[in-house]
């Protein structure tokens, strides 16, 4: 017979598909075990991992927190979308509530918060490819800040051009192969910035040739 495990949540059965809570007890339980692995005694003591390893491991690390980090903004929206965190009445906003109940800093919860809805409501594509694996958190933070919040930012992030090739590409695209330095959404509603910057920056050349 099924039973719950934390606040309530079902446990699965044998055969059963593993719930969120026993996945993640694993994960935990990888953590520590890796941890372990790495221990300053460890990587001193003689049967410590060849640096060529240590490289190897600490690549798979990164590509796996990127996962992480991807599978916790695909679980932050609905979090906010379902209004229970209001309960109590301690937290105004859904970012104080997180950073009230995670303990993390005020400008940390509000570009997670940011960042969630975002890949939520104009990328999803992009939060497919975090949780993947095949893109990299730091672009993912970046396409999120220039994700189009307005027609003007729309038409701006439109008709991007790989200077080097003169492809018309992406934002996606373009992330990969460029650094981007665009407004913040918060300080550009209309986009206005957003357009002089990409202009001046990055559109040497377009389709409908020079600006």
């Amino acid at each position: 017979m099924e039973g719950t495990g934390f606040e309530g949540a079902p446990l699965a059965g044998a055969g059963g598909v593993a719930s969120l809570e026993q996945v993640l007890d694993r994960i935990e339980a990888a953590v520590g075990e890796l941890a372990g692995l790495v221990a300053p005694e460890v990587l001193e003591g003689w049967g410590a991992p060849t640096i060529t390893r240590l490289m190897q491991a600490h690549t798979r690390i990164r590509k796996v927190t990127a996962r992480l980090e991807g599978v916790r903004f695909t679980v932050l929206p609905r979090i906010e979308d379902d209004g229970s965190w209001r309960s109590g009445g301690m937290s105004r906003t859904f970012a104080s509530w997180l950073r009230l109940r995670e303990g993390v800093s005020a400008s940390t919860a509000r570009k997670d918060v940011t960042t969630a809805r975002r890949l939520a409501q104009a990328l999803p594509g992009t939060r497919e490819r975090l949780v993947a694996g095949t893109l990299g958190v730091d672009h993912a933070r970046v396409m999120a800040e220039v994700a189009p919040t307005s027609r003007t930012r729309q038409d701006a992030l439109a008709w991007l051009v790989e200077t080097r090739t003169g492809e018309v590409t992406t934002p996606e695209v373009f992330v990969d192969m460029v650094a981007v330095d665009l407004p913040d959404p918060a300080d550009d509603p209309d986009g206005t910035h957003t357009a002089t910057g990409s202009r001046r920056c990055w559109l040497r050349r377009s389709p409908r040739g020079p600006w």
